[in-house]
């Protein structure tokens, strides 16, 4: 992928263009659970979607929805993909998402959180 598609990938998802932001694609698919998996000596639960949940859901000018989802036992989605093509230039779009480091994170609680008690 050239520099321009991804600069022009990126405009779409900001501008919303294709509809959606990253965040919304775990609840704009249609998971349903599809076998347990073992990466790299870790068990997981495999969901998976070939639909968008609800018509009202699904990204304009869209069409071939897939998306998978590794869940550990904690319920930690450690990786999701999700893709589809757009409808109006052809162009597949994805996104991959991993998660690292689970646990070795710190936030400072903000300082409101007592007032909003």
């Amino acid at each position: 992928m050239s520099e321009t598609t991804r600069q022009r990938t990126r405009r779409q998802f900001q501008r919303g263009t294709i509809g959606f932001t990253e965040a919304d694609y775990f609840l704009r698919y249609d998971f349903g659970f599809d076998g347990n998996v073992t990466r790299e000596g870790t068990p997981l639960y495999r969901f998976s979607a070939d639909s968008f949940a609800a018509t009202n859901q699904r990204p304009r000018n869209t069409t071939d929805p897939s998306a998978t989802l590794l869940v550990d036992r904690a319920g930690v989605i450690q990786s999701a993909h999700f893709s589809f093509e757009n409808a109006n230039t052809g162009q597949d779009l994805s996104l991959s998402i991993r998660t690292t480091a689970v646990g070795d994170v710190t936030v400072a609680e903000p300082d409101w959180t007592d007032e909003a008690r």
